[in-house]
């Protein structure tokens, strides 16, 4: 794994725990977690979790 994979894999993983644990809107937690625009981390998001953030939230909240 390379640095640019760890750091993006913390920064997912962050951005998961903030949408589960929290009701700060997406592009908030994009910044939050190093992105600068909410598309960006979408294109980042969805990758590793199979899904885009905000459908992530409902998905996380009903588990």
């Amino acid at each position: 794994m390379t640095v640019g994979d760890f750091l993006t894999r913390a920064r997912m993983m962050t951005a998961a725990d903030l949408l589960t644990g929290t009701d700060r809107p997406v592009s908030v937690i994009a910044a939050e977690v190093g992105y600068r625009s909410e598309s960006a981390f979408g294109r980042v998001f969805r990758p590793a979790t199979a899904t885009t953030p905000a459908r992530f939230r409902p998905k996380a909240a009903g588990s």
